[in-house]
């Protein structure tokens, strides 16, 4: 049978992974870096961090850039002699600024705006290079937090945690198919997220799970539905993704004499049709006798994950999270050509999401 690429083992411990990770304000963490870094500073930021950076923009020897969707081009521009780079903003940014601090030999200090921490621990990142994204190499940063500033984005980042706890199942679940192995990383990050309680929590909590899933931990296809949704897409993928799933392991049954028409679901699209995986009649059979073992499982499971809703969806309106619109049926009818590697291409074979 066919192994997914997805589950890699683990192997890099917490400590060691996160060790430049502390909790202060932004202003304190400028200051000391200033003082012992020599040479120019470039600043970096977006448009929504600006605020944040340009008190020190003034200071001497500082060089101050925002940029522009975060694309990285205009930072090889900045004069000879940086020494030290200090960026905030969101992940592009973080991005941007670490795959400059590599190629100057640099260890720059990272404020990170967003709860979920893309972009500030993996060691490689997509980056924007004049409109392209390329996979490049990030140096390692001092990352400072300051939840003051980071406070608005602490649902959305307990969000992709619930997001994360998700994925874990549908990990377990591909597994069961005999699409993957499920790792031992797993159960390190499904305790990470139970003992979630403070806003230090969840972004300890979200740099971790970063870190794991840059080292081959399942993100889950609800992170490619969520990129889709215009307002708090962590939530509604969440909510949307659960509903699907506690629906196909309770009455979903395989069609019979059905092929689903994949040419016209990636036109449909835009998605490549060599980029689908379309299993084997051997394969189908061995799924559809796989769902009827591991159905009562996954069905209590699901079950577990759904008694946890109340209680999380308290948790993410105590952040002043807002409850989202619920995702359009269309939209989840096409994510097994957008993650074709998911759950949810496993319920399309069986015939069960036509467009």
């Amino acid at each position: 049978m066919r192994k997914s690429t997805h589950f890699l083992p683990m192997t890099k411990p917490e400590a060691e992974s996160l060790e430049q990770l502390r909790f202060c304000t932004a202003s304190e963490a400028i200051g000391a870096y200033h003082a012992r870094v020599a040479g120019k500073i470039l600043l970096i930021s977006d448009g929504e961090a600006v605020h944040t950076l340009a008190p020190f923009s003034t200071a001497v020897r500082t060089l101050f850039v925002v940029l522009e969707r975060g694309d990285a081009l205009p930072l090889f521009t900045m004069p000879d002699g940086v020494g030290g780079v200090i960026a905030a903003g969101g992940a592009d940014v973080m991005r941007a600024a670490r795959f400059y601090a590599a190629m100057q030999k640099v260890t720059p200090l990272l404020l990170p705006a967003e709860a979920a921490m893309d972009g500030a621990v993996e060691p490689f990142g997509e980056v924007n290079i004049g409109g392209e994204e390329v996979s490049l190499p990030l140096a390692e940063g001092e990352i400072v937090c300051d939840l003051t500033w980071m406070r608005p984005s602490l649902a959305r980042g307990y969000a992709r945690l619930l997001l994360s706890d998700l994925a874990l199942f549908e990990a377990k679940a591909l597994s069961r198919f005999g699409m993957g192995e499920y790792p031992a990383a797993a159960e390190e990050a499904a305790s990470l997220i139970a003992k979630v309680q403070t806003a230090e929590d969840i972004v300890r909590a979200n740099a971790r799970l970063r870190m794991l899933e840059s080292e081959g931990l399942y993100g889950g296809e609800g992170r490619v539905l969520a990129a889709r949704l215009p307002v708090f897409g962590e939530l509604a993928a969440y909510r949307a993704l659960l509903a699907l799933y506690r629906t196909f392991f309770a009455y979903g049954r395989p069609r019979s004499c059905f092929c689903p028409d994949y040419h016209a679901r990636a036109r449909a699209v835009g998605a490549a049709y060599c980029a689908l995986h379309i299993p084997s009649w051997e394969e189908y059979l061995s799924r559809v006798d796989a769902l009827g073992r591991m159905r009562a499982t996954c069905q209590s499971e699901l079950l577990f994950l759904k008694k946890q809703e109340g209680e999380r969806l308290r948790t993410v309106r105590a952040f002043a999270g807002l409850m989202p619109p619920p995702v359009s049926l269309g939209q989840l009818k096409i994510l097994p050509e957008l993650c074709p590697g998911g759950l949810c291409a496993v319920v399309r074979d069986f015939g069960l999401m036509e467009l």
